[in-house]
C-alpha cells in the first residue's frame, strides 16, 4: 500500500512540474508580447515570474536584461546578462560591448556628479563661514 501511495506522490509531483513548465511558458510568451509592445514594466514582471518558477531562465534573464538596458538600468542589465550567459544563452558581442560602454559612461557620470556635489557642499561651507565672520564683525562693531 505504501508503494502505491509513493507512486501516486511521484506522479503528482511530475504533473505539478509539467503544469509549472506550462505556466512558465505562458509567462515567457506574455513577457515577449509586452516587450514587443514596449510595455517594459509589464514584460519585466512576466519574465521575473518565469525566472521564479525556474524554467526558461537563460532566455528570460536575457530578455529582462535587454529591457533593463533599454530603460537605462545598466547595472541590473549587466546582472541579468551575466546570468543568461551562465545558463548558456548566446549574447551577441555587440550587445555586451554596448552594455559595457554604457556602464563605463554611467560610472564616469556618477563620479562626476559626486565631485560636483562635493564642490557644492564646499561652496555652502565657505558661504557659511563668511556669514559667520560678517556676523562676528557686526557684533564686535556694534558693542564696541
Amino acid at each position: 500500500m505504501d508503494d502505491k501511495r509513493e507512486g501516486r506522490n511521484n506522479t503528482d509531483k511530475m504533473n505539478n512540474v509539467k503544469i509549472d513548465m506550462k505556466i512558465a511558458s505562458v509567462y515567457k510568451l506574455l513577457g515577449q508580447i509586452h516587450l514587443n509592445r514596449d510595455r517594459y514594466d509589464e514584460a519585466i514582471q512576466y519574465f521575473s515570474k518565469t525566472i521564479e518558477l525556474g524554467f526558461n531562465n537563460a532566455e528570460s534573464y536575457f530578455y529582462r536584461g535587454f529591457i533593463y538596458f533599454q530603460k537605462g538600468q545598466y547595472n541590473k542589465s549587466q546582472n541579468d546578462i551575466i546570468r543568461a550567459k551562465a545558463f548558456g544563452y548566446r549574447v551577441s558581442e555587440e550587445f555586451v560591448d554596448n552594455l559595457f560602454l554604457c556602464l563605463k559612461r554611467e560610472n564616469n557620470l556618477d563620479s562626476f556628479l559626486g565631485r560636483i556635489s562635493a564642490i557644492i557642499q564646499l561652496c555652502y561651507l565657505l558661504c557659511y563661514l563668511k556669514i559667520v565672520r560678517l556676523i562676528k564683525l557686526l557684533y564686535a562693531n556694534h558693542f564696541c
